[in-house]
This record gives structure tokens, C-alpha cells and sequence, in this order.
């Protein structure tokens, strides 16, 4: 049995593949690693725009609300008009 024996083939064919698997998986798991660092910037990101966003809400809310409290002003003193005018036709 010389140098090139099949089972000395055999060992460096089954280290190869086994080598070229390891070093495969390492490079999948780092591509994981950092695709997964660049999905936690953008939610990051969505974060911010999520909460920029409830706060204009909230102020049209606070908007809406002063709007509300001066059109019933507005109706109260145009019904307290329209009483005096009446009493006063009377």
C-alpha cells in the first residue's frame, strides 16, 4: 500500500467536505448574525417613526378637543342670542 491508498483518499475526500461544511455553516451563521443586526436598526427605525407618529395624533387629539370646547362656546352664546332676541320680540 503506497502513499495513495483509497483509505488515505478516502480521509482527505471526507475531511475536505468536512472542513468545507464547518467553514460553510460558520459563513451562514455570520450572515445571520448580521442580517439580524441590520433587521433590529430598522425596527429601530420603525420605532421611531411609530412613535413620532402617535405623537401627532395625540396633538390633533388635543387640536380636536379645543375645537370641540369653542364650537359649544359658539353654541351657547348663539342660543343665549337667540333667548334674548326672542324675549326681547316679546
Amino acid at each position: 500500500m503506497g502513499p495513495m491508498s483509497p483509505l488515505f483518499i478516502f480521509a482527505i475526500l471526507f475531511w475536505s467536505i468536512v472542513l468545507g461544511a464547518g467553514i460553510y455553516s460558520v459563513r451562514r451563521f455570520l450572515r445571520i448574525l448580521e442580517h439580524r443586526g441590520s433587521n433590529e436598526t430598522e425596527l429601530a427605525a420603525l420605532r421611531e417613526r411609530v412613535v413620532a407618529l402617535e405623537e401627532s395624533v395625540e396633538d390633533v387629539r388635543g387640536s380636536v378637543e379645543r375645537l370641540d370646547a369653542g364650537q359649544e362656546f359658539t353654541t351657547k352664546l348663539l342660543s343665549g342670542a337667540r333667548a334674548a332676541t326672542k324675549q326681547s320680540a316679546e
